[in-house]
């Protein structure tokens, strides 16, 4: 070939072609000319270095990755100081938006960069998984103890008006409701007194979006015995 790099019609040059059979010293032969050829690209596989992130769900599929002592197969032993993984301009996307574990990651734009790049031709990587965790959730208004007459327990009770939940996205705001169904409360002490701190249990968020966060159980409520 006229040149090693990959392109297309590239000249060959040939030599070394002979004549043979009995008459054949009697002729001399012309090499042939004009003869073309394409040097394809090589693949290239990242083998290791390229992990996708865990994320807090978030309501999209957007996902990250990360990078770290990217090892390339398929590139040439004297190309390896020429040819780097590129980063700029990638995308990632989890299969669903769902709090889950090792969920499917998609990566794409991922290039090679360096004088010897465009010989070769890099294969997006596969197999790549990570976990949305829960959004957290607090209730920042509409839950209070209610007081009480003494009756010789610590057993308290809890309203529940216009309850207001902080963390929840702008489009998860109608599946995600809070229920007060099963729920234990309790006074810090069993005596007549008024401001008895009283601790929450066992509340927990329903509807369609709910398993995607998690939350956390009302402090600083008290009431009267």
């Amino acid at each position: 070939f006229a040149s090693a790099g990959v392109a297309n019609g590239i000249g060959v040059t040939v030599g070394g072609l002979t004549l043979t059979g009995a008459g054949a010293t009697n002729y001399t032969l012309t090499q042939p000319a004009g003869l073309t050829a394409n040097i394809t690209s090589k693949g290239v596989t990242i083998t290791s270095g390229i992990t996708a992130n865990n994320k807090t769900y978030d309501g999209t599929t957007v996902a990250t990755i990360s990078s770290n002592n990217v090892v390339l197969n398929g590139v040439l032993a004297g190309d390896t100081g020429n040819v780097k993984l590129s980063t700029n301009g990638y995308t990632a996307s989890f299969a669903s938006a769902g709090v889950a574990n090792g969920i499917g990651v998609t990566v794409g734009g991922l290039t090679l960069t360096g004088a010897s790049a465009t010989n070769y031709t890099l294969t997006q990587p596969a197999g790549l998984t990570a976990n949305i965790t829960a959004a957290g959730v607090t209730i920042t208004s509409g839950i209070s103890a209610n007081n009480k007459i003494y009756d010789g327990t610590a057993a308290a009770t809890i309203s529940s008006n216009n309850v207001v939940l902080n963390g929840v996205l702008a489009g998860d705001t109608g599946n995600v409701k809070l229920s007060t169904n099963g729920y234990t409360a309790t006074f810090a002490s069993a005596g007549v007194a008024n401001g008895i701190g009283v601790t929450v249990g066992g509340l927990t968020l329903t509807g369609a979006r709910a398993t995607n966060y998690t939350l956390t159980q009302p402090a600083v409520l008290a009431a009267n015995i």
